[in-house]
């Protein structure tokens, strides 16, 4: 939140210039005047800042930035959908506030949502369930922003499993969790299918693999208003205050529609709005903003003193890269000099800074970055690609890492080229549920997101089911059976309901995905199992264990892990050997990560190649359920 803040030198000084006022009106005019040394207000102390030389005159310098905490929102919500697993027992004051969020919404009208049932009862089915919810919302995130949930039943429930339930719209508020009390400010809104453990039977209420009364909804909170970041002078003033809102608006012009992005409110507190291309990169924002010069003038001279900086003064790289990347596309000129740098770190934030700033120019050195470096610098180098501008010969790049031997090369390469909305690779929101991706590969592999934007990623392309196969699991309720010529038939019983499924295919990864996920409508009757988006993983999941499908599968816990503890062994800070002619350490392996390598070796036989794949099954870990 922001507050209007008047510093407390300031104020004593107000104070001071107030009671010399008085005094001289009651001593008279002449009491103030002639002999009398005339009445000095106190000044506030100047805040010393101590930055090296090169960083001086930059916002971070003079000032001090706020609301970089994330924001917790609370609420009480109720889930639907469950399969008698919810409860009736809860506290008398959450129930009463459940009861009034439902009268509001229209529950107990003659028409609509649950029509005939008062809230109450609704309440008291044994498929729906009262749960806790909870969100820390990034710092500066701006309106319409999206968020992870988490949801847990409310403690002294008796509510078993939250499996398959959908959280109903929710008002979550700034602060922790209560019943009662003053009406808290709404700063977002929640709701979804709740996402549990994918890698456990669905119908078991609870079980070594997940605790069920916690769940997660993927994506599923937006921030109803702004949380704008602030920046504080050390020393007010209604001159500096107003030429860091120029440089900042300067830099970030408001989009339309928007409020700009820096707006003072008085000589000492400017609230700066994230603008929504930064919106899951506030972190990047809030240090470009702490760079940034005051004095906007002479920019290009400037981008050429910090690139000599950056050769003098290598341990400042990582800040001066942010002074060059504030000053925006006019410091473009004077890092191309810095691509082919003889030092390690003075060459690599050149590149960083060019290809935020969308130089083609820089695609090439990243490229080679790619294919000569090892470990972190790679997957960075990979991530950097992603950023820069329209430019064919990226996409084609990016392509062909996705049958790297690199595990988490693969992973971002993919990623990259969905943020570049690739064609090669075909994207289909199925059953407004989740994001299947096709993408084009020799190397089955199925990657699924665990938080943002749900997504199931088929490498490999359209890949079908082993056959001949015979597949029995969850205690029968899912069957396949894949013959060796002929259609492709899976039967599925709804432990929810009861009710049995069948459909016939050509054994299609992606369209049996499809089905899996499709619930059937008069407007699309085609048989469908409606499975969640965590349901479905685990049956890809169980699939792969027996075989019917040859695939790895990857949690994205894992490739996150994998990325983390390499990112720890080769830390940028020390010098990356990956880029060094003073010999390299041990290489971490995705296999240290990720139990088994799917990489394979370019000289294996076809027979080879199967056999691994039939070994291969995932997850390891813990799979990110709940």
């Amino acid at each position: 939140m922001i507050r209007t803040v008047i510093g407390g030198r300031v104020r004593r000084a107000l104070v001071g210039c107030v009671a010399a006022g008085v005094i001289c009106a009651g001593a008279g005019v002449a009491g103030c005047s002639g002999n009398k040394k005339p009445v000095r207000l106190p000044q506030p102390e100047a805040v010393p800042s101590d930055v090296p030389e090169i960083l001086r005159n930059t916002i971070g310098a003079e000032c001090r930035i706020g609301g970089l905490e994330p924001t917790l929102a609370t609420g009480y919500g109720l889930v639907v959908g469950l399969n008698g697993t919810g409860s009736k027992e809860i506290p008398l004051p959450i129930r009463n506030e459940i009861v009034e969020m439902m009268e509001r919404r229209g529950i107990g009208r003659p028409s609509g949502s649950f029509a005939g049932m008062t809230p109450d009862e609704l309440i008291d089915d044994p498929n729906t369930a009262v749960v806790s919810v909870e969100a820390l919302i990034p710092p500066g995130s701006p309106e319409g922003s999206r968020f992870d949930i988490l949801v847990r039943a409310v403690p002294g429930s008796s509510t078993t499993s939250l499996e398959g339930g959908t959280l109903w719209t929710t008002e979550l508020r700034e602060g922790a969790l209560i019943s009662s009390g003053p009406d808290r400010r709404i700063f977002a809104r929640a709701n979804g299918p709740i996402f549990i453990n994918p890698f456990a039977d669905p119908a078991v209420s609870a079980s070594a693999d997940a605790n069920k009364i916690i769940g997660r909804v993927l994506d599923g909170g937006q921030a109803t208003i702004s949380i704008p970041l602030s920046v504080t002078l050390n020393n007010p003033s209604h001159a500096r205050a107003r030429a860091i809102v120029s440089a900042i608006n300067g830099r970030f012009p408001k989009g339309a529609g928007r409020e700009p992005t820096a707006r003072g409110r008085n000589e000492e507190l400017i609230a700066i709005n994230v603008p929504y291309a930064y919106s899951d990169r506030t972190g990047e924002f809030v240090q470009l903003i702490r760079h940034m010069r005051i004095d906007q003038q002479f920019a290009p001279e400037w981008a050429q003193r910090y690139a000599t900086a950056l050769k003098d003064e290598p341990e400042l790289a990582e800040r001066i890269g942010y002074c060059l990347e504030a000053l925006g596309e006019g410091a473009i000129p004077a890092v191309r000099d810095l691509y082919t740098y003889g030092e390690v770190r003075p060459r690599f934030t050149a590149l960083r800074v060019g290809a935020r700033l969308g130089d083609v120019r820089a695609v090439p050195y990243l490229q080679e970055l790619v294919e000569q470096g090892r470990g972190s610098v790679r997957i960075d180098a990979v991530k950097l690609l992603g950023r820069v501008g329209s430019d064919p010969s990226v996409n084609r790049f990016l392509r062909g890492l996705l049958d790297d031997a690199d595990l988490a090369i693969r992973i971002n390469a993919f990623e990259s080229l969905m943020k570049r909305a690739d064609p090669m690779i075909r994207r289909t929101v199925v059953a407004d549920k989740f994001v299947l991706a096709e993408v084009p590969s020799r190397d089955p592999m199925i990657y699924v997101t665990q938080q943002g934007e749900p997504t199931i990623a088929l490498f490999g392309g359209d890949e079908e089911v082993e056959r001949p196969t015979l597949l029995r699991a969850w205690d029968g309720r899912l069957m396949m059976e894949a013959p060796v010529t002929g259609d492709v038939r899976l039967f599925y019983r709804d432990y929810r309901t009861g009710r049995s499924t069948s459909f016939s295919g050509d054994g299609s990864l992606g369209a049996l995905i499809r089905r899996l996920a499709h619930k059937p409508t008069p407007e699309k009757p085609e048989a469908g199992f409606d499975l969640s988006y965590s349901e479905v993983v685990g049956a890809l999941s169980v699939m792969i264990d027996k075989g019917a499908v040859l695939a790895a599968l990857v949690p994205e816990n894992d490739r996150l892990q994998l990325e983390m503890a390499r990112m720890v062994q080769t830390q940028f800070g020390d010098v990356r050997p990956e880029l060094s002619d003073d010999g390299a350490i041990e290489e971490l392996t995705p296999g240290d990560a990720i139990r088994r390598d799917t990489s394979g070796t370019p000289d294996e036989t076809e027979a080879e190649r199967e056999e691994r794949r039939r070994r291969y099954v995932v997850p390891a870990g813990d799979g990110g359920g709940g």
